[in-house]
């Protein structure tokens, strides 16, 4: 229906055919091998016979245009026995307007109609007839072009039918096969391309009157919304609906998707301005908040998921959660090393979650993380001082915690443990050892496994070196 114009009749009464006209084709297979194929073509009293016998000649693959003239009389002659009579009333000049505005606009099977009763009524006139049966030609091969595309979208074969509708476009903006480019660029995950193809929809459309679901307008907002919250982009996915909101005040499922993105939007901005001002508390109710929201969006929303994760991997490490800000910090780098189809990764994007991610190690003194982090850093933005620097510094703590690690700091024993008595001093030690092994052992320890290794490593390193400086 969307790619002929034509609608289901439902459950009327079958029409009566005024004529049914039998062919011989023949031609190649796919293999060489020669093929042969009788085939009936039938006219209908509600049916133009123009266009039947043009959409007949394009799907059987008869692009010339005296086929369509042939299918055409043969039909005229059939139906005519039972009163049928075609029209000779033709005002040709309006029809060649016509076909040029139709064939601009992407209706090619309104188009090739309208070239094929301008061919049939020009019979005889000689070279001035021979640019509409051009005309009409390409129609016939564009118009099976079409359903090429749809055939091989409907089958999965999306690489398939992009090339075609790339073939298909130069001809005229055919607002069904924009959308099957939108949806197939969609499915590979190319979402740079569902932006751009939407917009390009959106911009051939009627914008005006009320907008509702199943319009082709409809699902390009849908797809480039979508699309654009893929990338991460929210001020472009709020633009797609104000499309609908300028011309449709009262569209409420695109109003409740604006508002939520626009309150989303909003808190992002108010946890940037609490972890500036060093309100970690507040700005982690807000982040917690804002995913909230996310969750009753009509997106996955990708890379602007991860910009909340990174605001989670800072706000977790300065208040001392390691262990959710590098569940955090994770998420984020594993998101934004991620190629997005029709993009390259973003170096800087991902860098920034790198760099938080080392600082994060840093503060949880895993420097052999911190280290490595800080060198994907360098290599993705070379020539950077600041990060030589960052670099440099994890290098020094890095040898400062293998070989003169404070083992006081590791048992989270007290500073002025040193004026207690040794006897004291070593319930302390041997306190605490318990304390974090049980925290630490990796069969009991929740989060990363690694870490919890390294950790209970480090805390029976402690225990034995302080115990055995005391004689404990």
């Amino acid at each position: 229906k969307l790619l002929n114009g034509s609608g289901s009749r439902g459950e009327e009464e079958e029409e009566e055919v005024l004529a049914s006209v039998s062919f011989h084709l023949e031609g190649k297979g796919s293999d060489g091998n020669k093929v042969s194929e009788d085939i009936a073509v039938s006219l209908q009293a509600s049916q133009d016979v123009s266009e039947v016998a043009f959409q007949f000649c394009s799907s059987k693959g008869l692009h010339s245009h005296a086929e369509v003239l042939k299918v055409k009389r043969e039909l005229i002659s059939q139906a005519s026995k039972k009163g049928y009579k075609s029209r000779t009333d033709l005002d040709v000049e309006a029809l060649k307007d016509a076909a040029k505005r139709l064939e601009k606009g992407g209706s090619f099977l309104q188009a090739g109609t309208a070239y094929s009763k301008i061919v049939h009524a020009m019979e005889g006139s000689g070279d001035e007839g021979q640019v509409y049966k051009t005309s009409l030609e390409r129609m016939l091969q564009v118009h099976q072009k079409v359903h090429l595309a749809y055939s091989s979208f409907i089958d999965g074969k999306y690489e398939d039918a992009l090339k075609l509708v790339d073939e298909i476009l130069p001809f005229g903006q055919n607002s069904t096969m924009l959308l099957v480019k939108a949806k197939s660029h969609q499915l590979l995950g190319q979402w740079a391309d569902v932006t751009r193809t939407a917009g390009q929809l959106l911009q051939e459309a009627e914008l005006r009157g009320a907008w509702k679901r199943g319009q082709h307008r409809m699902m390009a907002v849908t797809l480039g919304s979508h699309a654009a919250l893929e990338l991460g982009d929210g001020e472009r996915a709020l633009k797609f609906y104000q499309a609908v909101l300028r011309n449709d005040p009262d569209q409420q499922e695109i109003s409740k998707q604006y508002k939520s993105l626009k309150q989303l939007l909003k808190l992002l901005k108010e946890s940037d301005e609490k972890i500036q001002k060093s309100q970690n508390h507040k700005a982690l109710d807000v982040l917690s908040h804002s995913l909230s929201v996310m969750k009753g969006m009509d997106a996955t929303s990708g890379l602007l998921r991860s910009g909340i994760l990174l605001r989670l991997c800072r706000v977790y490490a300065e208040l001392k959660r390691y262990e959710e800000a590098l569940l955090a910090c994770d998420q984020c780098v594993q998101r934004r090393s991620m190629p997005v189809a029709g993009l390259f990764v973003d170096p800087a994007k991902l860098a920034e979650a790198l760099k938080l991610r080392a600082q994060a190690h840093v503060q949880d003194h895993n420097y052999d993380e911190a280290v490595r982090d800080y060198r994907k850093v360098q290599e993705l933005t070379p020539g950077r001082d600041d990060v030589s620097d960052k670099l440099n510094e994890a290098l020094r703590m890095q040898n400062m915690w293998k070989t003169n690690r404070d083992h006081k700091l590791v048992l989270e024993l007290p500073v002025n443990l040193h004026m207690l008595p040794v006897e004291k001093q070593c319930v302390w030690i041997k306190k605490q050892h318990k304390l974090l092994a049980r925290k630490w052992h990796p069969d009991k320890a929740k989060g990363d496994k690694n870490r919890a290794t390294r950790k209970m490593h480090e805390v029976s390193e402690a225990k034995e070196a302080l115990s055995q400086s005391l004689g404990c």
